[in-house]
C-alpha cells in the first residue's frame, strides 16, 4: 500500500514536470514597451525588432494603462489576453511584456 502511494506521488510529479516542459516549449516573444498614456488615440508610434512605443488613451492611474496595453496588444497581435504577461514596469512607462504564441 505504501509503495503504491509513493509510486502515485512520483507519477504526479512526473506529470507536473511534463506540464512545465510544455510551457518551456511554447514560443515566447519579449518586447520592451514605452507607453505614452492620456493620448488621443491608441496607436503604435514606433516599432523596432523587440521594442515598441505605444500611445494609449487610458490614464496612468490604478493600472488602467496596463489593462489598456494588454487589450491593445491582444487586438494588434490577434492573440488572447491570457497569452500576454507584464513582466516588469507595472508602475513605470517603460515595460517588459512577453507574448506566448
Amino acid at each position: 500500500m505504501k509503495s503504491q502511494i509513493l509510486r502515485s506521488a512520483q507519477d504526479d510529479s512526473d506529470q507536473t514536470k511534463g506540464i512545465f516542459a510544455l510551457f518551456n516549449l511554447m514560443p515566447q516573444k519579449f518586447y520592451k514597451i514605452k507607453v505614452v498614456p492620456n493620448s488621443k488615440i491608441d496607436k503604435i508610434i514606433s516599432q523596432d525588432q523587440n521594442s515598441l512605443k505605444i500611445k494609449l488613451q487610458a490614464p496612468a492611474h490604478e493600472g488602467k494603462a496596463n489593462l489598456a496595453l494588454i487589450k491593445f496588444l491582444s487586438l494588434h497581435f490577434k492573440i488572447p489576453k491570457s497569452k500576454i504577461t507584464l513582466v516588469s514596469g507595472a508602475k513605470s512607462r517603460e515595460k517588459v511584456v512577453t507574448l506566448s504564441f
